[in-house]
């Protein structure tokens, strides 16, 4: 783990916070793009920003797909990147932030709900990729969290049709959040039995 994250520079992530917060460009579908808004509903800004996220998990070698989703009047798309893995690539961990950002209307940049998770799982995959793993390592950026978990709602659900072993989940959410006293690591686990 500590050769993995001193691989991580706080450059590279401060750079891509500045792209997914639109305070300078990101570059989608070979064009420069300024972020003001990532909401669920915003049109062209949330595309952008999915066309983006693939491309990068796509340049990082990565299988990547589209996840499609409508629910409670929203219809967007999750973004997954998948590296199977070897001996063990039936057990998955999945590696989760959400994209989309709050209020509804021109600007919402986002910059801790959720541009810090995302550009997380972005370094995270940059990073993991060196790696061999015995697991199937998942990236996903889910869209409609804002409105209720919308988007991991529908992964959640694929998920369980399949039948998939899920064995791990990091989600990451509001990372660069600093609450006064607060935790600073939430973790959830479940017993073996």
């Amino acid at each position: 783990v500590g050769i993995a994250m001193d691989r991580i520079s706080q450059p590279a992530l401060e750079s891509l916070l500045r792209q997914l917060t639109g305070v300078e460009p990101a570059v989608a579908d070979d064009a420069p793009y300024r972020f003001l808004t990532r909401h669920t509903r915003s049109g062209i800004p949330i595309q952008k920003a999915t066309r983006f996220v693939f491309q990068r998990l796509q340049a990082l070698g990565f299988e990547v797909r589209y996840q499609p989703w409508s629910r409670s009047g929203y219809t967007n798309l999750n973004v997954i990147g998948t590296r199977a893995g070897g001996a063990r690539s039936n057990e998955t961990v999945l590696v989760t932030a959400h994209l989309d950002s709050m209020p509804q209307g021109e600007r919402a940049p986002g910059a801790d709900d959720n541009a810090s998770g995302t550009a997380a799982v972005l370094a995270a995959a940059g990073v993991l990729r060196s790696f061999d793993f015995e697991r199937t390592l998942r990236f996903v950026l889910f869209t409609g969290e804002e409105q209720g978990l919308l988007g991991s709602a529908q992964t959640a659900a694929e998920a369980y049709a399949a039948n998939e072993r899920i064995v791990a989940v990091l989600n990451l959410d509001m990372l660069a959040w600093d609450a006064a006293g607060g935790p600073i690591v939430r973790l959830h686990t479940r017993t073996a039995s």
